[in-house]
């Protein structure tokens, strides 16, 4: 499994935060929230989320990418 990280940043259009699934190594975006988060703590919490309900074949697949 890669080495990843997740942080949030402030949305460019609304008010608010998008969380981001993020390589530890090149330090690009792997996956992003499609929603706008109040707080980035919630963001954040949304990208684990969403990275960890992710079937094993997706996570393999971005490990090959």
């Amino acid at each position: 499994m890669q080495p990843i990280y997740f942080a949030a940043e402030p949305s460019a259009t609304q008010r608010g935060h998008v969380g981001q699934v993020i390589d530890t190594e090149t330090h690009r975006v792997i996956l992003r929230t499609h929603l706008i988060y109040p707080e980035a703590a919630a963001a954040i919490e949304a990208a684990r989320h969403m990275w960890l309900n992710l079937p094993a074949k997706l996570h393999a697949a971005q490990e090959v990418a």
